[in-house]
């Protein structure tokens, strides 16, 4: 029985995951990223049904709905505490400063 048809876009593949290192060199990697992000940003339109995942084991292509929710979930989790930790900044340089920078 054959298996699952592997999708590729820009080297990244549905089969198994890649690192940046063999997809892109350190030059083109701000093109690259915003490659990725204009695909991802189009995922559900014009029946565009794969999003490039990204995590700790690199790039992967993926079809599978609670795999993409799963990272999803995990980049909402990050901004937000990187929110957070930029208001904690902002208001001990407040108190260092004596400024009022707003939160």
């Amino acid at each position: 029985m054959p298996g699952k048809k592997v999708k590729i876009f820009m080297g990244i593949r549905s089969d198994r995951w890649t690192t940046r290192a063999n997809l892109v060199n350190a030059r083109e990697d701000r093109a690259f990223r915003k490659k990725i992000a204009s695909y991802n940003d189009n995922y559900g339109l014009n029946g565009q049904t794969t999003y490039i995942l990204h995590g700790p084991k690199g790039y992967k292509l993926s079809d599978d709905p609670k795999e993409i929710a799963l990272v999803l979930y995990s980049d909402l989790d990050m901004q937000k505490k990187q929110l957070k930790q930029t208001r904690r900044r902002i208001k001990n340089m407040n108190n260092i400063n004596q400024m009022e920078l707003p939160i």
